[in-house]
């Protein structure tokens, strides 16, 4: 079964979901009372429908077309089965948290101004995702071919996460807070912190960070054979590694470390000053330090 709903949804006795559909189409702005539906289905061609007054569950799957929007608000809006928010529709909150506990696919725009956002199976975003001022944590693999806008807010990635999009960085840091291995396919980031106590993160393309790098625990950074560049400070701490195989890794900024810094093949460049407390491996590559260089730790200095 299905229920249209052209208007306001307010339910003040009980809302029994059942298996069915409720369905929000019209183009105007309609009010919808926090609840636990099955199915929800949003085709409005404009206008906003707001979730108001308590949380709101989606047991079922969201669908959306067209181009209108559903805005949790100041609730928070959990969605257990798929989503799919086609056409250019919006899915978004002011401050509530977001929950995507199904697979996400997404042509339209899914984001929240200071909420945060839970993806915790796999996310295609062929639209755009608007970080905002909250934390987004994509448990599962996400993948996007459209925009992501960073703002101030933060990204904990716990997957692999591969961006073919624009990446609009704002002042915004990517969280990598987890072990096992994951690949990373993003041009560029702005603020990096890697806090993982094992395993390695591996970047798929050439990468900028226009911010600061941050590194604890014991994970590996490795580039591979693509550059990495380092624009701002990079702290590399614990035990850390920052490698590549043979990509050039350059650093802007001052660079301090008690974790190690080095390549198989590929050079470095220190831009700013050096502080070594740990292991700088040499390898096979150049070497440029173009501000004063300090070490307290270990220099490895391979066979040419």
């Amino acid at each position: 079964s299905r229920l249209e709903v052209m208007g306001d949804l307010i339910t003040s006795g009980t809302f029994s979901v059942g298996t069915g559909t409720v369905r929000f189409t019209g183009t105007g702005g309609q009010l919808i009372k926090g609840n636990t539906f099955n199915n929800v289905e949003l085709t409005k061609a404009s206008g906003v429908a707001t979730i108001i007054s308590a949380d709101a569950t989606i047991g079922g799957t969201l669908v959306t077309s067209d181009a209108g929007t559903l805005s949790a608000g100041a609730q928070a809006l959990t969605v257990t089965g798929a989503s799919t928010i086609g056409g250019t529709a919006t899915v978004t909150s002011t401050s509530g948290t977001l929950t995507f506990t199904g697979v996400v696919t997404s042509t339209g725009s899914i984001g929240s101004l200071t909420g945060n956002m839970m993806f915790s199976n796999t996310l295609q975003s062929n639209g755009t995702l608007d970080i905002g001022s909250g934390t987004a944590t994509t448990t599962g693999h996400a993948t996007s071919t459209g925009t992501i806008y960073g703002r101030t807010g933060k990204i904990d990635v716990l997957a692999n996460f591969y961006n073919s999009g624009t990446f609009t960085n704002g002042t915004g840091t990517i969280n990598f807070p987890t072990t096992g291995n994951q690949q990373v396919y993003s041009a560029n980031f702005y603020n990096v912190t890697i806090s993982k106590a094992s395993d390695s993160i591996i970047l798929g393309t050439a990468t900028t960070f226009g911010g600061t790098l941050v590194t604890l625990g014991a994970g590996t950074l490795n580039s591979g054979a693509n550059a990495l560049t380092v624009t701002g400070a990079s702290t590399i701490g614990g035990t850390a590694t920052v490698t590549s195989t043979s990509g050039t890794l350059t650093f802007t900024g001052a660079v301090t470390s008690t974790g190690s810094l080095g390549t198989i093949s590929g050079n470095k460049m220190f831009s700013s000053t050096l502080v070594n407390n740990g292991t700088l491996d040499l390898s096979l590559g150049v070497v440029t330090t173009t501000g004063h260089a300090t070490s307290t730790g270990t220099i490895l200095i391979r066979a040419s």
